[in-house]
């Protein structure tokens, strides 16, 4: 039982280590599968309460959005639990994230203004910045397109092109509804979560992602 005060929010399984992990304030909590039980040690943040995270898989990092703390990124050394932070160059409310590990790319998505940023995970520097529907509250790469899809709660979509790891095109911004700001990406399916509004109920609307 991690307790009311860790105000959990994200969380994401690791198939390696069988452990779930957990965003809380102040870091990361860790569950082991095999005994449901909490890991003794969270990895510790710089304060604030973790939003979006991505865990590598090829590596022993963990990076964190932590708007509470000057909207900065974490990353957390999963093997040491070293922490550096990483600034967005004025861009605040980062929420959402998403990871490229292959090409060493991390997605942040910030809502003043609305924007993804784009950061070198060797690095940390910004590659680059590219204006997304506002609102947004999930994001997702697609790594198959080399898409960024960026459900923006004021009512789009915003989908992102990849033409290579320095270089990004906003491509579309495709109408939903109002409300509209999370989801999970599936294969070919981008399934969204709608609000009830009125007389209507809430629903799941799935969007076919073109090849």
């Amino acid at each position: 039982e991690l307790g009311e005060e860790a105000d959990t929010d994200n969380l994401r399984w690791d198939e390696a280590s069988k452990r779930v992990f957990v965003g809380i304030v102040g870091g990361i909590a860790m569950i082991d599968g095999a005994t449901e039980t909490h890991v003794d040690k969270d990895l510790k943040g710089s304060g604030g309460h973790s939003e979006s995270f991505q865990l590598e898989k090829k590596g022993s990092r963990v990076f964190v959005n932590v708007p509470d703390d000057d909207a900065v990124v974490n990353v957390i050394d999963r093997k040491t639990g070293a922490l550096t932070k990483w600034g967005l160059n004025g861009a605040k409310a980062n929420y959402p994230m998403a990871l490229d590990e292959d090409d060493h790319r991390l997605f942040v998505i910030t809502r003043r203004p609305p924007l993804l940023v784009v950061l070198d995970t060797d690095s940390g520097k910004e590659v680059t910045r590219v204006p997304v529907g506002g609102s947004c509250d999930d994001v997702y790469f697609d790594s198959a397109r080399k898409r960024i899809y960026a459900l923006g709660g004021e009512g789009f979509i915003s989908v992102v092109q990849q033409n290579d790891p320095n270089h990004y095109t906003l491509s579309a911004n495709i109408p939903t509804t109002v409300g509209v700001r999370t989801g999970i990406f599936f294969g070919t399916s981008l399934y969204v979560g709608v609000p009830a509004a009125g007389l209507e109920p809430a629903q799941i609307w799935n969007y076919a992602v073109p090849e």
